[in-house]
């Protein structure tokens, strides 16, 4: 099950729709202030927008990862170039089963942070379906920084095993709560009192409620090093 949230239905016979899909540790509940103003983009006839969790992600089914589970092969035993391919693979073709699903030929994509690395692979493998490609703050496609050295230690061993990314604040549980909650509000500029309470809460809820899926993936599309930036730390 792919969670879908369908603005403007109507308006499937007219441009193609926008689609959006999250980040990592997200879910379409972050694009909350975008969906309207995508709706009556340039303020010509309503657009059909549909908001998209990933599979295995916030509102969607949460299945086993690819290669997982005891009657499996476990990922962290295939060569890299595969474990980068099951992950990619986990994400585009659950995109592409729930556009045909919906019977939707075209649309604009329009992707956040990592779904914006997701989603570019998407239109490359399926270029005839995407008019639009719109990457907001994409990671995952500049160079690992010259001299970066990958994590090690008992960081590399809880990222390698799945658990360092997201995964680590189901593990700590409440013991983590006020302060993730705290961290996001933070992250997403949220000043008004309710919309903080709201959205951190949904953050929370989407990470712990249901058992890792998509937070499994994530440890093979990004890996954990140190960089040193301009004022000579490390980030």
């Amino acid at each position: 099950r792919i969670n879908t949230i369908d603005i403007n239905f109507d308006a499937r016979g007219a441009a193609p729709p926008i689609v959006w899909v999250h980040g990592a540790g997200s879910g379409l509940g972050f694009g909350f202030r975008n969906y309207d103003a995508l709706a009556l983009l340039g303020g010509g006839a309503p657009r059909r927008v549909l908001g998209v969790d990933w599979l295995g992600a916030a509102g969607s089914s949460r299945p086993p990862y690819p290669y997982g589970g005891a009657l499996r092969r476990p990922a962290w035993t295939l060569p890299e170039a595969a474990q980068v391919d099951a992950a990619i693979a986990f994400a585009v073709e659950s995109l592409e089963a729930w556009r045909a699903a919906l019977g939707i030929e075209q649309f604009d994509l329009v992707a956040h942070s990592l779904g914006g690395y997701l989603a570019t692979h998407y239109a490359m493998r399926h270029p005839r379906r995407v008019r639009r490609l719109v990457l907001v703050s994409p990671v995952g496609w500049t160079p690992k920084p010259a001299g970066a050295s990958a994590a090690g230690g008992l960081v590399g061993a809880l990222w390698g095993a799945g658990f360092a990314n997201f995964g680590t604040l189901r593990l700590l549980g409440r013991r983590a709560e006020r302060a993730a909650k705290r961290a996001i509000a933070d992250r997403l500029n949220l000043h008004d009192a309710t919309e903080r309470t709201l959205v951190a809460r949904y953050f929370w809820s989407s990470l712990t409620a249901h058992r890792a899926s998509a937070e499994v993936a994530v440890t093979y599309l990004l890996e954990p090093h140190s960089a040193v930036v301009a004022d000579g730390q490390f980030a």
